[in-house]
């Protein structure tokens, strides 16, 4: 009798034993597929996909900046998810960029439309934008007010695009900055290609294509 509960006692430690292991290993299980999730979610977001927060109202109506309310609160307006893998651009393409970094180091980023790509001949004359001598139809600009361009003519460089934004009476461009490259800006600068929409209303939307 004593013989069967000494092997009753072992047969149950080595139960308990076993399942100590088993919730061990279930719980390390566990915090590796975490922990393999974060990392993940993090080398997607620092090469693949990042989200940035539209704010002003260079690219309006095409994306809702950020607003303020009379008392001084931030109305949130529409996100763009950005495709970072892409490494090269077309005309229409929607791209945010860093367009100049602070003296503290701190980025200043814009979210523009792509006008010209390298090689191309841009002119701004009539209040139009020609493209190696074709005027360009531009259904997304903001058909509210008329535009005015002073004249410029330029060749887009290697590794550059000239860019504005879809309100061009109120964007900070390639008419104004970026003399020093041809009015364009560096490819090195682009952080990435936008592909959707996430507006202030909830509503998902993905970014048409330009031809």
């Amino acid at each position: 009798m004593a013989d069967e509960n000494n092997n009753l006692e072992v047969f149950d430690e080595d139960i308990r034993k076993r399942n100590r292991r088993n919730t061990y290993i279930f719980v390390a299980a566990i915090v590796l597929v975490v922990l393999a999730a974060i990392v993940s979610a993090l080398l997607v977001n620092k090469y693949v996909i990042t989200s940035y927060e539209i704010d002003g109202v260079s690219m309006y109506p095409t994306l809702y900046g950020a607003t303020y309310d009379e008392d001084g609160n931030k109305i949130i307006g529409d996100y763009v998810y950005l495709n970072k893998s892409k490494k090269s651009y077309k005309y229409g393409d929607i791209i945010v960029f860093v367009a100049e970094t602070n003296p503290d180091g701190t980025e200043i980023k814009y979210v523009k439309r792509v006008i010209g790509v390298p090689g191309d001949t841009i002119e701004l004359k009539n209040d139009r934008v020609y493209i190696n001598g074709e005027a360009k139809e531009e259904p997304y600009i903001n058909q509210d007010e008329d535009v005015y361009y002073d004249y410029l003519k330029i060749v887009v460089p290697e590794n550059s695009y000239f860019v504005m934004g879809d309100n061009r009476n109120h964007s900070t461009d390639s008419r104004f900055k970026w003399a020093d490259n041809n009015h364009c800006i560096k490819q090195e600068c682009i952080i990435g290609k936008a592909f959707l929409i996430k507006h202030a209303s909830g509503k998902i939307s993905w970014i048409k294509k330009v031809k």
